[in-house]
């Protein structure tokens, strides 16, 4: 089983970055309740596939495509799997060619797949995914974090990872060390990476990294996250028209709409 596989997050372009809505302004309105203590998005789906991310770069896609599989377990049941060539297809978008995998296996941009995702993605047999909206989240203001998780069922995580990562703990849990945050510890000194954030309790973010469930401290996310958005889709939600967090999704349209304008496709 993979536990370390590629890794493929360009670094935060921060012009592009200015430009996203911030989330900020959505909790300051006090919308929804606070987050709840912990959440759990996760314990229901019982396999994560790799996404051929143990062999490609493709972690920023590969995100995409766990929240997919996560939000529909949920809202409704679905046992639909994301598969390697959904994820190369969609990597393929962003530069890679699969004939020429050694060339053009460079990674991309978190910003870039969800701008792309806003206008769809083909996720298999012709079907088209579209994300509603995504905003950025600030990584110093944890409860931002708690907020989209809570509330639009994930959120789409950037790191700089560090080499301790890789341990009798790798694939498990992400933790800072006794090697602190300089040598094996400094920021990035494995490199970007992207996962999907699932669930939260008061000491660990639970990720889906490399086909695993990962728990990652609070900590380790306030030292070593580079960038962080919260999504929304109609994807987490049930023919009813509520979200597992029952939330009407006509009134998460019109928060979004209001308080983040701009943010929303058409």
């Amino acid at each position: 089983m993979v536990s370390i596989g590629k890794l493929g997050r360009l670094p935060l372009d921060p012009q592009a970055h200015a430009l996203v809505p911030r989330m900020a302004r959505y909790a300051a309105q006090a919308v929804l309740p606070p987050p709840p203590v912990s959440q759990d998005w996760y314990s229901k789906v019982g396999y994560w596939p790799v996404l051929a991310n143990d062999r490609l770069g493709d972690c920023t896609v590969a995100g995409v495509l766990h929240a997919v599989q996560q939000w529909r377990v949920y809202a409704a049941g679905s046992s639909w799997l994301p598969t390697d060539d959904i994820a190369i297809g969609l990597y393929s978008l962003f530069g890679f060619d699969p004939q020429r995998p050694a060339e053009t296996d460079h990674g991309a941009y978190m910003i870039d797949v969800l701008k792309t995702w806003l206008t769809g993605f083909n996720i298999g047999t012709g079907a088209v995914d579209k994300l509603a909206a995504f905003a950025s989240l600030q990584i110093s203001q944890a409860d931002e974090l708690r907020y989209s998780i809570a509330w639009f069922g994930s959120a789409y995580l950037g790191l700089g990872l560090p080499l301790t990562v890789a341990g009798p703990l790798e694939g498990v849990e992400w933790d800072i060390t006794p090697a602190g945050l300089t040598g094996r510890g400094e920021k990035g000194s494995m490199g970007g990476h992207c996962v999907v954030a699932v669930g939260y309790d008061q000491n660990w973010i639970y990720v889906i990294s490399w086909g695993r469930l990962v728990r990652m401290s609070w900590p380790f996310w306030l030292a070593y996250g580079d960038e962080a958005y919260a999504l929304l889709s109609a994807d987490f939600t049930n023919a009813p028209g509520m979200t597992p967090a029952h939330v009407s999704w006509q009134a998460l349209v019109h928060d979004w709409a209001t308080l983040l304008p701009g943010s929303l496709t058409s």
